[in-house]
């Protein structure tokens, strides 16, 4: 195990930005499968750090947009990241339904990016 842990450190930490990118996106995927498998069998204080990773990883991908770049392109995703923060505030409370949103909102922004880097889930 220690070995693989040095590995996926050396691997994160040589990665391109746009391989950190879908590290992050991916990451993220994980913390809301795992928050919804906790809120279905009703853990709701195992579900909170999932649903707070996953927080702060959207909140970190709204706060990297760049709109001077791509106003385009940030303008909207703005808007659906901050609606994504929100139902995952929801959802840290234990509401199931407002962690589906905050998924089924999500996870096509993730598939955008990694299929757009090449490296589809």
């Amino acid at each position: 195990m220690l070995a693989h842990a040095r590995y996926r450190q050396t691997q994160n930490e040589t990665a391109s930005g746009p391989r950190l990118l879908v590290l992050l996106l991916q990451r993220a995927r994980r913390e809301l499968a795992h928050a919804d498998t906790h809120l279905g069998a009703a853990r709701v204080r195992e579900a909170a750090p999932h649903t707070q990773r996953a927080l702060d990883i959207v909140a970190e991908l709204s706060d990297s947009l760049d709109a001077g770049r791509a106003p385009a392109l940030a303008e909207p995703l703005t808007a659906v990241y901050g609606f994504i923060m929100a139902r995952l505030l929801v959802a840290a409370r234990g509401d199931r339904t407002a962690l589906s949103e905050a998924s089924r909102a999500f996870l096509p922004i993730a598939d955008a990016f990694e299929h757009a880097v090449g490296e589809g889930s």
